[in-house]
């Protein structure tokens, strides 16, 4: 793990057996699933900082469902055309580690195989993601403080993430990738109007990020025809609609049997120069 750095001295960290060591002593040890425990206490907000169990299941399912499997495929595909030769990869909110399998394995069917490391505020996700590939090296870690060293990333994904500017073009290398993916405007409306009374669009964010390049912009866009009750109510409870809305409003999904539901993101592309 080159790109790593100890989170309370800032000194690299080596393997040592099955734990992460830096000079100064500071051990961090893996845990049986194999991910590493960065997030000192005082850069944790809360006892169990990041997405619930019940949304990181409900997100796994609905993911290995196959649904946002054309986003996926269009993230592998960008990163084999512009960063094909990529010897690091960050990805940084990874979750339970979906894309950053996918990306692992697409890398590895072009007999590529770049240091892939998956950070996410929450041990429960990291826990889940180590166990879903062995392709990856998770850890639980802050996305507004990362462990990692200056300029060593070749590749750093934002995949519905809190973003931190500052931090991603810092770990990028000079001409390292940036990709970062958000809804679009009519992402997920369907759903959004089968539950409130006045739906509304999503607002998209402004392209320009500060100290990157913009290469490119590509729009993903499908229909999801979700046939089954259990498939609803998974995508709901994935999404931070499901904590803001009134149990008399989520009981209006569970009369649904079935919802076409509008997917729509973006995928942008930038550079560090």
């Amino acid at each position: 793990m080159k790109a790593l750095r100890c989170p309370v001295c800032k000194a690299p960290l080596l393997f040592q057996g099955r734990s992460l060591v830096c000079k100064k002593g500071h051990c961090f040890d893996m845990a049986k699933s194999g991910y590493v425990n960065l997030l000192t206490p005082n850069r944790m907000h809360a006892a169990l900082p990041g997405d619930n169990r019940q949304m990181l299941h409900a997100r796994a399912d609905f993911l290995d469902s196959g649904w946002y499997r054309p986003l996926a495929q269009a993230l592998c595909t960008a990163a084999q055309q512009h960063a094909p030769d990529a010897t690091t990869v960050l990805d940084v909110g990874c979750g339970e580690g979906y894309y950053t399998a996918l990306l692992a394995d697409s890398y590895l069917s072009h007999g590529k195989q770049p240091e892939i490391i998956g950070v996410d505020i929450s041990k429960a996700a990291v826990n889940l993601a180590a166990k879903r590939t062995k392709g990856a090296f998770f850890i639980a870690a802050s996305a507004f403080h990362l462990p990692v060293a200056d300029a060593v990333c070749d590749v750093a994904c934002n995949l519905f993430a809190p973003f931190c500017r500052q931090e991603l073009v810092r770990v990028l290398k000079p001409g390292g990738l940036l990709f970062l993916t958000v809804p679009d405007r009519r992402h997920l409306f369907e759903l959004k109007a089968a539950v409130y009374d006045t739906p509304y669009e999503n607002e998209v964010k402004d392209a320009a990020v500060e100290g990157l390049t913009l290469l490119e912009r590509i729009p993903v866009e499908y229909a999801m025809p979700l046939a089954k009750r259990e498939d609803i109510q998974n995508l709901f409870a994935m999404t931070p609609y499901f904590y803001r809305t009134r149990s008399e409003d989520r009981a209006k999904l569970e009369k649904l049997d079935a919802l076409q539901v509008t997917a729509q993101f973006i995928l942008f592309i930038y550079r560090k120069p």
